[in-house]
């Protein structure tokens, strides 16, 4: 990977060439979604809140995109569904702690919590 070691260890500017390249492909692939989904949830929180549906339908369809685009690297989409299932676990937990108007989970987070199939 980083060429023939002239020593036990690889060259360290080597390495760090290869963390920056990596860290910046993965930011370039993932800020899109990332924008996308803040975007959509604040225009859901700013707005009325009443068309839940519709924004479950954005959310699933952003989420297929970007599922897509992970798909393509196994470990990657494995621990992206993985953290994802984390974060509505803490999610849920969150709000029937804060008691705002949920006090008990929807089915589309325990759906999403369930299956790692979902897609």
């Amino acid at each position: 990977l980083f060429g023939p070691p002239s020593s036990s260890y690889p060259d360290k500017s080597k390495v760090s060439t290869y963390i920056l390249s990596a860290t910046r492909s993965t930011a370039q692939i993932l800020t899109p979604f990332v924008r996308a989904g803040h975007a959509l949830v604040e225009e859901h929180v700013r707005g009325d809140g009443g068309n839940t549906k519709k924004f479950i339908q954005l959310w699933v369809v952003l989420d297929r995109y970007a599922h897509a685009i992970l798909a393509s690297n196994a470990p990657a989409c494995r621990a992206s569904l993985d953290q994802g299932q984390g974060l509505l676990r803490v999610a849920q937990g969150w709000i029937q702690n804060q008691n705002i108007g949920a006090t008990k989970s929807s089915p589309f987070v325990d759906t999403a919590i369930d299956d790692k199939e979902v897609l």
